[in-house]
């Protein structure tokens, strides 16, 4: 990982960037593995990985979401965001994260 201010250095070095602007964090690019880093990839099945030094990691999967639980979960935020108007109860920061969030919930309902 690094951390840069130069972006024709950074392009030159990363395959994946995340970049912060105007106080907001987004991602550009894919993470490309070698044929020695290929957790992810064996992760992909397995309840546990062993990496290069024997060490054992557990594998938290990613459980899909139903149209009901996205429905439920597209209610609890937008309350929470009306909360948030009337009472001021959220920082820039998670209000931001949540309207994320909705709008990426939004769009897997279309899909």
């Amino acid at each position: 990982m690094i951390i840069s201010h130069n972006m024709e250095f950074a392009e030159k070095v990363c395959s994946q960037k995340w970049i912060m602007e105007a106080g907001r964090l987004r991602e550009e690019g894919e993470i490309q593995l070698d044929d020695d880093d290929d957790l992810a990839a064996q992760a992909a099945g397995a309840d546990e990985v062993v990496d290069q030094y024997g060490n054992k990691i557990e594998v938290n999967k990613v459980k899909t979401m139903t149209d009901k639980d996205r429905k439920k979960a597209i209610k609890d935020i937008e309350k929470r965001l009306k909360d948030h108007k009337k009472k001021n109860t959220l920082s820039d920061a998670e209000m931001w994260e949540l309207q994320d969030k909705l709008a990426e919930l939004k769009t897997e309902m279309c899909a």
